[in-house]
């Protein structure tokens, strides 16, 4: 058994993407393995809240086989650093590098390892944006990157950037992919009379294509007068942004909520598994990806899924056998590989039990023996000096 202290963002019920389920999929898998899981959730934080003051400091919860601490503002952080003590962690584990600084608190009181889990690229999600000065996320990043006794990529292609930004890394890199609890997807007794949704999961940001969804939306309902469009998720936090997102993008492009299309914010796990189960595709758009958590669930409740070749999506994602991939941007290629699946449901079912099928080997139980792995690794890397670059 080994203790492990996680430091992440959103823990569920308060999820806010799929960096949350990711990490709550990972936890419960550790405790379920037989190690100890410890986290440090910070929820809706604000560096310069004065939320959580003095004499209010947040509570110890015992969920499910997790002991989880909620911080939401500075005041909280002496309680985070007294539960993390409390804890004995043999290992740190922190999923976000405005974060690190927790982490490598317990790293250097504890004389523990600590790992960095790059979930979000930084440099490469402000090249998508086309955002060229430094940024709070960036700084942090790049400090967690130079510290970190480990740092785990949850696809090949992030670790490849990783190494070529700073070759220096490379020692300290390691790949583990991400994985999934879905029990097996099974097919339908009979076919659905009517064809289900045409599906987007995810934030409304420029990361995840959202224009090139914006703009072939609207031209496969027209082609396809019975289609309806179905949005889950939106801004997190950030209601005033999420309503400019749909005013100036979505409703301009005819995308309104209406009879053809539902925006149905963030679901709770059993909603968004029925979202999936139903979709006639699953449409992920994105300009880059350090894993593709919304392809891989998708896959694995038997969803026929068109993505992009962004990022980790290739390594998910065989095209044609069990699932589909258009270059980057290329929006016309989305449109087809789309009117082809919702066009041939049959195809689409295929293409979907056959991604389910693929998808068993991206289950949480392989991701937690990998990453022991890595956390060994990180204790002799810790007990090795280096010079700090």
């Amino acid at each position: 058994m080994t203790a492990i202290l996680h430091v992440t963002r959103d823990l569920p019920p308060a999820t806010k993407g799929g960096i949350s389920t990711a990490v709550h999929g990972l936890a419960l898998a550790q405790a379920e393995a037989g190690h100890a899981i410890s986290v440090v959730s910070f929820d809706g934080w604000r560096p310069r809240s004065r939320v959580g003051a003095p004499g209010t400091p947040p509570r110890v919860a015992t969920e499910g086989p997790l002991q989880v601490l909620r911080v939401r503002g500075p005041s909280d952080l002496h309680t985070a650093n007294v539960f993390a003590a409390d804890a004995h962690p043999a290992v740190v584990h922190a999923h976000d590098g405005l974060l690190w600084a927790l982490a490598a608190r317990v790293r250097e009181v504890h004389g523990v390892p600590a790992v960095l889990h790059v979930h979000v690229l930084q440099a490469a999600m402000n090249a998508v944006r086309g955002v060229t000065e430094r940024t709070m996320s960036l700084d942090a990043q790049e400090r967690a990157l130079r510290e970190a006794d480990a740092i785990i990529a949850p696809s090949r292609a992030v670790a490849a950037l990783l190494r070529e930004a700073a070759p220096e890394l490379a020692p300290r890199v390691a790949v583990c992919g991400l994985g999934h609890t879905a029990p097996a997807a099974r097919a339908a007794a009979e076919p659905p009379t009517e064809p289900g949704p045409i599906v987007y999961v995810g934030r409304f940001d420029d990361v995840k294509g959202m224009a090139d969804l914006v703009e072939a939306l609207p031209r496969l309902l027209a082609r396809f007068p019975a289609a309806r469009a179905v949005l889950a998720g939106g801004l997190p936090d950030n209601p005033r942004g999420e309503r400019r997102w749909r005013e100036r993008y979505l409703e301009r492009a005819g995308l309104g909520a209406g009879a053809r299309t539902a925006f149905l914010g963030w679901l709770d796990p059993d909603a968004l598994d029925a979202l999936y189960r139903a979709a006639a595709v699953v449409l992920v758009p994105s300009r880059f990806e350090t894993f593709g958590q919304v392809a891989l669930e998708a896959m694995a409740r038997g969803a026929a899924v068109v993505a992009t070749r962004a990022g980790g999506l290739p390594e998910l994602i065989e095209d044609g056998v069990t699932g589909r991939l258009v270059p980057v941007g290329d929006v016309d290629g989305l449109v087809a590989a789309v009117a082809e699946l919702y066009a041939d449901p049959q195809a689409a079912r295929a293409l979907g039990g056959r991604a389910a099928e693929a998808s068993t080997r991206w289950r949480w139980p392989a991701a937690v023996a990998a990453l022991d792995e890595v956390y060994a690794e990180a204790e002799t890397v810790r007990r090795t000096p280096r010079e700090m670059t």
